[in-house]
């Protein structure tokens, strides 16, 4: 099993995490958290662009989009990359506001 996540505590586009074409017939959970003392909105964004390339085309996630909770979902089609987006966050009280995205791909 491989498992990689992004954490962002700030607006914006996280680092893209890479899809293993040769684990995707296997399966690949994609899992959103928001930390309890977290509001915000948030997407997530997947690519079918070259991962080496200065830049992509990113097109939002069909199931986790406009997100303001936890959720998770998986990717019904291949794709070369995710990423997460996140539009607002807050902390509901003086600790560090925190929206991951974690990916899982079986092996």
């Amino acid at each position: 099993m491989s498992a990689r996540q992004v954490v962002l505590t700030a607006a914006g586009n996280s680092t893209t995490i890479q899809i293993d074409p040769k684990q995707f017939k296997y399966g690949v959970g994609l899992l959103v958290n928001y930390a309890s003392n977290t509001t915000g909105g948030c997407t997530v964004f997947v690519s079918g662009d070259d991962p080496t390339a200065p830049t992509g085309a990113w097109n939002p996630h069909d199931v986790l989009k406009n997100l303001t909770a936890s959720q998770n979902s998986s990717l019904a089609y291949p794709c070369s990359m995710v990423r997460l987006t996140v539009d607002s966050i807050t902390s509901n009280n003086n600790a560090t506001p925190r929206i991951s995205l974690s990916v899982v791909q079986a092996e």
